[in-house]
């Protein structure tokens, strides 16, 4: 089976949007423009047993951790590798899932597609 150009240039052009918009989240996040480095910070501490409300930096430098201690628990392993790493890696997941759930879409629509050209096949006859 062979693939079209077309096919190749939409698959070109779904990479080049998914590292376009990689290295905007990377971006923002060591400028601290998002909630990563919260959430992160906070894994650090949930990783550590330390106290994810009253600690210091969330009172200076980041936004104050208001989730409840299982987002944090959630990040905790991301925590053990350097920030720009965890940010890749969880903008990664997030690309995968996204993919996931477009393609879950994305099969929903042609399957209803073909029962409702399977509808119209029985009410002609």
């Amino acid at each position: 089976m062979t693939v079209g150009k077309k096919t190749l240039w939409i698959i070109a052009a779904i990479l080049i949007c998914v590292i376009l918009l990689g290295g905007y989240h990377d971006r923002r996040t060591c400028w601290g423009s998002n909630d990563f480095d919260t959430f992160y910070f906070a894994g650090g501490l949930a990783a550590s047993g330390k106290n994810l409300y009253t600690h210091q930096a969330f009172k200076t430098t980041l936004s104050p951790f208001l989730h409840l201690p299982f987002f944090a628990v959630l990040v905790a392993p991301l925590s053990f590798i350097h920030i720009r790493l965890a940010a890749v890696v969880l903008y990664c997941l997030q690309a995968f899932r996204f993919m996931q759930v477009l393609g879950a879409g994305c099969f929903t629509i042609v399957l209803l597609w073909i029962l409702f050209i399977g509808m119209l096949r029985k009410e002609k006859n």
